[in-house]
């Protein structure tokens, strides 16, 4: 009976590991072939995405050789970078008030999720910060200069190394960090 469950589970495992290998290797969707209108309506809310496939880490490591290679990987103005959002996710207004509940959410988060690169202050310099090539946005000296929606929607997207987070996080916990990166610069 083994010898037989054996030779039925087999197959069915080469054939799934073929399915994870391709999923794996190919991106779930291109955004960079996308007109600007395209990307627009793709990104109404931040949160809108299909389910997450990797952890951070994971996320990390795959895109490293990738953000090496492209020719602005990151926003980071000390370094010349430039990184911009849609003109339609620009404007988008947040949602959520940048009370105090909102802003201890976005610091949760912020420090769950982004402070490993990013910094407990938002100035780029967390501990993972040391082994990128490009180093991380010092959010604390840009986030005056961006909307709200620009900052939700590069949140969400990630670019290079920055994981795009709207599969994991819901659209009012994108805002609430949004609203907890605005208030950086006056700590």
């Amino acid at each position: 009976m083994k010898l037989i469950k054996s030779i039925i589970a087999a197959p069915l495992l080469i054939v799934a590991s073929g399915i994870c290998l391709q999923a794996r290797a190919e991106p779930a969707h291109q955004h960079d072939a996308h007109t600007e209108a395209e990307t627009a309506h793709h990104h109404d809310t931040p949160a809108e995405a299909a389910p997450a496939h990797h952890t951070h880490t994971e996320t990390v490591a795959e895109h490293h050789h990738d953000a090496q290679t492209e020719a602005a990987p990151h926003h980071h103005h000390a370094s010349g970078h430039h990184w911009s959002a849609p003109k339609a996710a620009q404007k988008r207004r947040n949602p959520v008030a940048a009370d105090e509940v909102s802003i201890k959410q976005g610091e949760t988060l912020f420090q769950t999720h982004c402070s490993s690169c990013h910094g407990v202050g938002g100035e780029g310099n967390g501990p993972a910060a040391a082994g990128l090539e490009t180093p991380p946005t010092d959010l604390k000296a840009m986030a005056s200069h961006h909307s709200d929606g620009d900052l939700a929607w590069k949140i969400g997207e990630g670019r290079g190394l920055m994981p795009g987070w709207k599969a994991q996080l819901q659209a009012p916990e994108i805002w609430s960090l949004v609203n907890y990166i605005k208030q950086l610069p006056r700590r």
